[in-house]
């Protein structure tokens, strides 16, 4: 069962909202990221003490929360790739300006596509 981006942020806000002012200080993650937590591995890697707690706390939640935890994993993997893939572009654009090509014309562009369908046409027969 899937749950859709919108009722994960609604959720989210309401959460923020509803319980800002009244997080208990011992149910605050106050565990740094890169801290090694050696008595656990996963694939030959060493976890970290955040992902050990996460582990613990997805283990305490229902199905259909933790279907909501994957879907929300999902949504922030998909922004950090398309944030690379941003960040590629902007690279690959400067990269390119620096070069100072003159610009192609039309009849160039469309040799340059004629010139790479023939070449698949090759590679295909």
């Amino acid at each position: 069962m899937r749950i859709s981006l919108h009722k994960i942020l609604h959720i989210k806000r309401a959460a923020d909202h509803n319980h800002a002012a009244r997080i208990r200080p011992e149910a605050q993650w106050r565990l740094r990221a890169d801290t090694p937590q050696q008595s656990l591995r996963s694939k030959g890697k060493t976890m970290t003490a955040i992902e050990t707690r996460l582990i613990e706390r997805l283990k305490q939640l229902p199905p259909m929360r933790v279907a909501e935890v994957a879907d929300f994993v999902e949504f922030l993997a998909a922004r950090e790739s398309r944030a690379r893939a941003a960040a590629g572009l902007g690279q690959a654009m400067t990269k390119l300006h620096a070069l100072q090509l003159s610009a192609m014309t039309e009849e160039e562009i469309d040799a340059e596509v004629q010139a790479v369908r023939q070449e698949r046409r090759l590679q295909g027969a």
